[in-house]
C-alpha cells in the first residue's frame, strides 16, 4: 500500500471513532476538555450531533485517500538488450523523449473605447479660491527652483501668446531628461507631483525629474494644483511606446465644467473632448481622426480663457471650442475634482519632460 493509504487508514479510523462517540453518547469523550466547552455552548445533544458530521466528513475523506490515493508503483523504464532494436531507435539504446514545449499564453490586443481621464484623487488638497499649487517633496531632486511651502505667487501675462520653447528636434534615446525652456511667468508642475500620492488609475513614475505614465488602459494622475478661471497648461512630451491606439490624456476645467482632452499618438486615430452633449470623442463635434503626436518631442498646450478652450498641438490648432456649458465628465464625475488639473495616457507610455501653467488676466 502506498503511504498515502495508510495515511487514510488512520483518517477513516479517526471518524469512525467521532461518529461512535457521538451515537454513544460516550462520557469519557463528552466530557473531555474541549469537547465540554462545546456541551456548554451549545448543549450535549447539539454537541453530539455536530462530533458525529465531523466524523462522517473525516471518515469519507479517509476512505477518498485510500481509494484513489496513487500506488508506490515506480514507472519502468525499457531496458535495451543486446541485440535488440525499437522501431524508433534502431541503434538499440533507451533515450529520453524531449519534453513537449510549453505553450505560450495567447498575446491579445484590446482596442476599447477611449476611457474618461476626468476622475478624482483620493485626497485632494484643500483651496481657498487661490492660484496655489500643492507642495511636496518630489521624489527626484527638481530641475527647477525648489517649491516651497508658502502660497506662490503666480506671474500672469497680458498677452494670449507664449514664449516659444526650445524644443530638441530628435527623439532623446537615453532616459536623461529633456532640456526645455520653461515659459516666461510660468510654473513647473513636476516638481510638486508625487507618483505615489497623485495617482489615480495605475502607477505612474518620475525617472530624472521627468514624469513617466505607464502602458495602461487607463492611466490617470491628477496634478496637485486647482486650476484658476483663465489660465494655460504647457506640456513637452515624447511616446515612449504604445499597444495599439494609443493616447495622451488631460483634464481641465472651462467655466465649472471638467473635461477631458484626448491626443493620439503616433498610432492613435481619435482626438477631441471628452465628453461634449454627454457623447464621447468618437460621436461628438469635437472628433477628430487621425495620429496628431510625431515621433520625438510634441509640445501640447492647452489655453482656457473665458467660455474658451483651444488646444495646439505643435503649434497646429486642432481643438477651438466656446461652448463650455455642453462640457462634462464622465460616468466619474461624482468622484473627479474638476478643479485639479490631471495628465494620464490610454494605451501609450509618454514621458512628460515638462508641464507647466500660467494664469491669464484678461
Amino acid at each position: 500500500m502506498a503511504e498515502s493509504q495508510w495515511v487514510g487508514l488512520l483518517v477513516l479510523a479517526g471518524g469512525i471513532f467521532a461518529i461512535a462517540a457521538s451515537v454513544g453518547d460516550w462520557d469519557f469523550f463528552m466530557n473531555s476538555r474541549k469537547a465540554k466547552a462545546w456541551v456548554k455552548r451549545i448543549g450535549r445533544d447539539n454537541a453530539r450531533k455536530m462530533y458525529g458530521g465531523i466524523g462522517v466528513f473525516v471518515a469519507c475523506f479517509g476512505l477518498y485517500m485510500i481509494i484513489f490515493a496513487p500506488g508506490d508503483e515506480q514507472p519502468q523504464v525499457a531496458q535495451a538488450t543486446p541485440g535488440s532494436h525499437n522501431l524508433s531507435n534502431p541503434n538499440g539504446r533507451v533515450t529520453q523523449s524531449p519534453p513537449p514545449p510549453q505553450s505560450q499564453p495567447p498575446q491579445t490586443s484590446v482596442f476599447g473605447e477611449y476611457g474618461d481621464f476626468s476622475t478624482t484623487n483620493q485626497n485632494p488638497p484643500v483651496n481657498n479660491g487661490s492660484f496655489t499649487p500643492t507642495t511636496s517633496s518630489p521624489t527626484t531632486p527638481p530641475a527647477s527652483p525648489p517649491v516651497t511651502n508658502q502660497p506662490a505667487t503666480v506671474p500672469t501675462e497680458t498677452k494670449p501668446s507664449v514664449t516659444p520653447s526650445n524644443q530638441p528636434t530628435t527623439q532623446s534615446s537615453s532616459p536623461q531628461p529633456v532640456v526645455t525652456q520653461i515659459p516666461e511667468g510660468a510654473i513647473d508642475l513636476l516638481p510638486t507631483i508625487d507618483p505615489e500620492r497623485d495617482k489615480i488609475k495605475a502607477k505612474f513614475s518620475i525617472q530624472n525629474g521627468n514624469l513617466i505614465t505607464p502602458l495602461a488602459k487607463p492611466a490617470i494622475l491628477q496634478v496637485p494644483v486647482t486650476l484658476p478661471v483663465n489660465y494655460r497648461v504647457t506640456a513637452i512630451v515624447e511616446e515612449l511606446k504604445t499597444d495599439g491606439n494609443g493616447s495622451l490624456g488631460m483634464g481641465v476645467n472651462v467655466q465649472g465644467h471638467g473635461v477631458s482632452i484626448v491626443i493620439a499618438g503616433t498610432n492613435g486615430d481619435t482626438s477631441g473632448l471628452q465628453l461634449v452633449d454627454n457623447k464621447i470623442t468618437r460621436v461628438n463635434p469635437t472628433y477628430r481622426r487621425g495620429p496628431l503626436m510625431k515621433s520625438g518631442i510634441n509640445k501640447i498646450v492647452v489655453t482656457v480663457v473665458d467660455e474658451r478652450i483651444t488646444v495646439e498641438v505643435n503649434d497646429e490648432t486642432i481643438i477651438d471650442w466656446n461652448e463650455p456649458q455642453r462640457l462634462s465628465l464622465g460616468f466619474e464625475a461624482k468622484l473627479a475634482n474638476k478643479d485639479q488639473l490631471r495628465v494620464g495616457s490610454w494605451a501609450g507610455s509618454y514621458r512628460v519632460s515638462q508641464l507647466t501653467i500660467q494664469k491669464i488676466e484678461n
